[in-house]
C-alpha cells in the first residue's frame, strides 16, 4: 500500500492523498456505491477554511484501533472502517457537507484512506456512526411537540407563528449512547445528509451525564411559548370570574393605605404588620399600583405574570440540572396544575414568592458557570432573592433551606464539594443578615406579626388522614412523578450529589402537607402546595424522559406520546378544582345594598372577616376603625366593666345595641353567624334591611343586612 502525505503551512492540518492498493472486499463495495451516488454531483475541490488546525500524531507511536469510535456502535461486517490516525481530522467534503466528523481514537497509518471513494466511505460510516442518535431524536421530539401545539392553537392563524417558533425544539436532541442503532448505510444516506450540523447540536457533557447548551439561547424554544401561552388561557379564564376574596380585599386595601401613608403622611393607618402573613411594605404596595391601573383584574394579572415568571425560571432551571426534555416536560406539568391555575388569577402575595423563590434558585444554579465576582455577586443575589421572599410571605421560609440545598448540590456535582459548601454559605449569610436587618427594621409590632401567622400559629382541628388525603388530591400527580424521577436518577446516576438533589427536590413536594397535618390546618393549604409542586416538576420531568430512554429506539415516540397524554391528562381534573377553590359568594350584590347604608351610617360595623370586602369596595364609606370580625370579637360591658370574647361578646354587645350596622354571609363562619343572627331575633333593637340570596360551590344561602332601629336605640 502506497501512502503520501503532504503538509499545508498556512493551517498545519494533515491532508491525505494518494491511492490505496489493498481494498477489503466490503469496504469496496461501500465506497463503490457512495461514488455511484456521487456520480451524477460536480467535483468540489477541498477549501482551506474546511479544515481545522491539529497537532500532527507522532509516526513512531502505533497503537491498536479501540473496540468503538468514542463508545459508539461499530457498523458490523466492516472492520476498519473507523479507524483514523491518532488524532482528530476534522474536515468536509462534499458528501458529508456540514456534518462534522469527530475524533477516532488511534489506529494504524496505513488504513488511511487513499482514493477519494474509500475516503468518503469512511468519512460517511463514521458520519452515521455520529448522526444516528440524533436522527433518533428529532422524530420522537417532533412528535412530542405537535400534540402540543394542536391542543394550544385551535386557530389556524395562531397555530402559523406557534409553529414557526417550534423550530428550535430540534435543539432538544440531545445524542444518547443508549438510542445509537445500526442501520444501512447507502440507504440512510439522504437523511444523514439532511440531519443539521452537529456542530449546533454539540453540548458540554459534564462527569454525569448532564448536557448544557453553550451560551444563552437567543430566543425561548417554542414549546415554552406554547406552554405559557395555555397558562395564560387557563389561569386568565378565572380572573373575573369572581368578585374580591377577603384576602385580596386586605392587601390590596392595605397597599393602599400604606402608600397614601407615605406620599401624604396623615392620621395613623391600621397596624396592618401585627396581623398579616406577609409584609404591609412588600407585595400589598405593588398590588395597590396595579389595582390603581385597573383594578382588580389588574391585580390578578400582577399574579399571572409572576407565575409564567415562575414558570419560565422552572424550565431555566430543569434544563441546567438536567436536560431539556425534561425542562419541557417539567413546564407543562406544572403550568396545568390546579394551584398554578388559581395562584395566577389571585391577587395575593402567594404568586409573587413563588416567583422569588424560583429566581434564587435559578440565580444559584446560574451562579455555577460563572467565577469569582461574578459567581459571588449571583449567589448574594439568590440569598437576597430568598429574603425578599420570606418577608412577602412568611411562611414561604419553608422552601429556604430547599434552595439553598438544590444550589449547593448542583455546584457539588459540577465544581466539587467545597465550593458548593461555600456556595450554601453565601446564599445562608446573605438571607441571615437582610432577614435581620429587616425585623429590626419592623421593630416588635413586625416580630408579633411573624410569630402570631406563622411561628406560633394556632392548631386546627382538621384529623391528618383527611388532609393528607386532600393533599395526595390535588399534588399527587405531581409527587408521585417526583419520586420516580428521584428513584431513576437514584439508579441510573453515579453521582452522590446528583442523587442527592434530587432526593431534595421530591422531598419538597411533601413539606407543606406535612406541616400543615402538623398543626393540623386546611387554610391555605391549596396554595401552598404549588409552592412544592414546583421544586417536585423539576425532578418529575426526568420521569418521563426516563420513560422514554428506557423502551427500545423504535418506541421512543410513542413513549414521549405517552408522556405528552399524561400532562394533559394531568390537567384535566385540576380545572375544575381551580375553577371550585373560586366559589366564595358573589359579594358584589352586597356591596350594592351596603354602600347606601354606609354612606347614611356612622358607628361600629360588625361584617364577616373583619370587613375587608367592605373596605377595599367602599373606602369613601367606612373607616377601619368602624370595623368589626365574626373570627375574633371582645367588648367590655359598660355596665359591668367585664371583658367579653366570642359568642359572649357578640350576645353582651347586640344587647346593648353597639352595632349599628350587622352584616353577614353564613359562609366560612356559618355557625358563629347563626348565633349573631339567633341573638337579634331574640334581642331585638335590629331590623332586617337587606336579604340577598346566592350560590356559591353548591350551596345556597343569604346576605343578610341589619340596621340599628333607632326606636330603641336608647333602650
Amino acid at each position: 500500500m502506497k501512502r503520501r502525505f503532504s503538509r499545508r503551512p498556512s493551517t498545519g492540518c494533515l491532508d491525505v492523498a494518494g491511492t490505496v492498493t489493498a481494498l477489503h472486499p466490503d469496504q469496496a463495495a461501500l465506497a463503490a456505491s457512495v461514488a455511484a451516488s456521487r456520480s451524477d454531483e460536480p467535483s468540489e475541490p477541498a477549501q482551506r477554511g474546511n479544515h481545522v488546525p491539529l497537532p500532527l500524531a507522532a509516526p513512531a507511536t502505533r497503537r491498536a484501533a479501540p473496540h468503538g469510535l468514542a463508545g459508539f456502535a461499530r457498523l458490523p461486517g466492516l472492520p476498519g472502517i473507523a479507524r483514523l490516525p491518532g488524532h482528530a481530522i476534522l474536515t468536509r467534503t462534499a458528501a458529508a457537507r456540514d456534518i462534522a466528523v469527530l475524533s477516532a481514537v488511534c489506529g494504524e497509518a496505513g488504513d488511511l484512506p487513499a482514493s477519494p471513494a474509500e475516503r468518503d466511505a469512511r468519512a460517511l460510516a463514521l458520519l452515521l456512526d455520529l448522526a444516528t442518535p440524533v436522527l433518533d431524536l428529532a422524530t420522537p421530539v417532533l412528535d412530542l411537540a405537535t400534540p402540543v401545539l394542536d391542543l394550544a392553537t385551535p386557530s389556524r392563524d395562531l397555530a402559523t407563528p406557534v409553529l414557526d417558533l417550534a423550530t428550535p425544539v430540534l435543539d432538544l436532541a440531545t445524542p444518547s449512547r443508549d438510542l445509537a442503532t445500526p442501520f444501512d448505510v447507502a440507504a440512510s444516506w439522504p437523511a444523514s445528509v439532511a440531519a443539521r450540523p452537529a456542530s449546533q447540536a454539540a453540548a458540554r457533557a459534564t462527569a454525569d451525564g448532564q448536557s448544557v447548551g453553550r451560551g444563552r439561547p437567543r430566543k425561548l424554544p417554542g414549546v415554552l411559548l406554547v406552554v405559557l401561552a395555555v397558562q395564560t388561557v387557563l389561569s386568565i379564564r378565572l380572573v373575573s370570574s369572581n368578585s374580591a376574596f377577603p384576602d385580596e380585599a386586605l392587601y390590596l386595601w392595605a397597599g393602599r393605605a400604606e402608600i397614601n401613608y407615605w406620599l401624604h403622611g396623615g392620621a395613623a393607618i391600621e397596624p396592618f404588620s401585627t396581623f398579616l402573613s406577609g409584609s404591609p411594605v412588600i407585595y400589598p404596595p405593588i398590588g395597590a399600583l396595579a389595582d390603581s391601573i385597573g383594578g382588580l383584574a389588574a391585580a390578578r394579572i400582577l399574579s399571572l405574570c409572576f407565575m409564567l415568571g415562575a414558570t419560565t425560571l422552572l424550565h431555566g432551571v430543569t434544563r441546567r440540572i438536567f436536560d431539556r426534555t425534561s425542562a419541557l416536560f417539567a413546564i407543562g406539568l406544572f403550568a396545568g396544575t390546579a394551584a398554578t391555575q388559581f395562584l395566577g388569577a389571585f391577587a395575593t402575595y402567594d404568586a409573587m414568592a413563588l416567583f422569588l423563590l424560583a429566581l434564587a434558585t435559578w440565580l444559584g444554579i446560574l451562579a455555577i458557570g460563572n467565577t469569582g465576582a461574578a459567581r459571588l455577586a449571583l449567589l448574594a443575589a439568590a440569598g437576597s432573592a430568598l429574603a425578599v421572599a420570606d418577608a412577602a410571605k412568611y411562611a414561604a421560609a419553608l422552601f429556604d433551606l430547599i434552595v439553598i440545598a438544590i444550589v449547593a448540590l448542583a455546584t457539588w456535582q459540577r465544581r466539587g464539594r467545597g465550593t458548593g459548601f461555600a456556595a450554601a454559605a453565601v446564599m445562608l449569610g446573605t438571607l441571615f443578615v437582610l432577614l435581620a436587618a429587616g425585623l429590626f427594621a419592623a421593630g416588635p409590632a413586625g416580630w408579633q406579626g411573624v410569630k402570631t401567622t406563622t411561628l406560633l400559629r394556632h392548631s386546627s382541628n382538621y384529623p391528618i388522614p383527611y388532609l393528607l388525603l386532600v393533599s395526595a388530591k390535588w399534588a399527587g400527580v405531581v409527587a408521585l412523578l417526583a419520586v420516580i424521577g428521584a428513584v431513576t436518577v437514584a439508579c441510573t446516576r453515579r453521582s452522590r450529589p446528583i442523587k442527592l438533589l434530587a432526593g431534595v427536590l421530591a422531598a419538597a413536594v411533601f413539606l407543606v402537607p406535612a406541616e400543615q397535618a402538623r398543626i393540623h390546618t386546611y387554610t391555605s393549604l391549596f396554595k401552598h402546595l404549588g409552592y412544592g409542586e414546583w421544586f417536585g416538576a423539576i425532578v418529575a420531568g426526568v420521569a418521563f424522559t426516563a420513560l422514554a430512554g428506557a423502551v427500545p429506539p423504535a418506541k421512543a415516540a410513542a413513549a414521549r406520546r405517552i408522556g405528552v397524554a399524561t400532562v394533559c391528562l394531568a390537567v384535566v381534573p385540576a380545572i375544575p378544582w381551580a375553577t371550585a377553590c373560586y366559589g366564595w359568594p358573589d359579594s358584589l350584590p352586597l356591596i350594592a345594598a351596603l354602600r347606601p347604608i354606609l354612606a347614611a351610617t356612622h358607628g361600629p360595623v360588625l361584617a364577616d372577616e373583619r370587613g375587608n370586602v367592605e373596605e377595599y369596595y367602599l373606602p369613601d364609606e367606612v373607616n377601619w376603625r368602624q370595623l368589626y370580625g365574626t373570627w375574633y370579637f371582645r367588648y367590655d360591658d359598660p355596665q359591668t366593666r367585664q371583658r367579653l370574647t366570642g359568642l359572649r361578646g357578640y350576645n353582651d354587645a347586640i344587647g346593648h345595641r353597639y352595632f349599628a350596622v350587622i352584616a353577614l354571609n353564613f359562609w366560612d363562619t356559618a355557625p358563629t353567624d347563626r348565633a349573631i343572627s339567633r341573638d337579634i331575633k331574640r334581642l331585638g333593637g335590629y331590623r332586617c334591611v337587606a336579604d340577598i340570596p346566592y350560590s356559591a360551590t353548591g350551596t345556597r344561602s343569604k346576605f343578610k343586612v341589619w340596621v340599628r332601629d333607632p326606636s330603641v336605640a336608647g333602650q
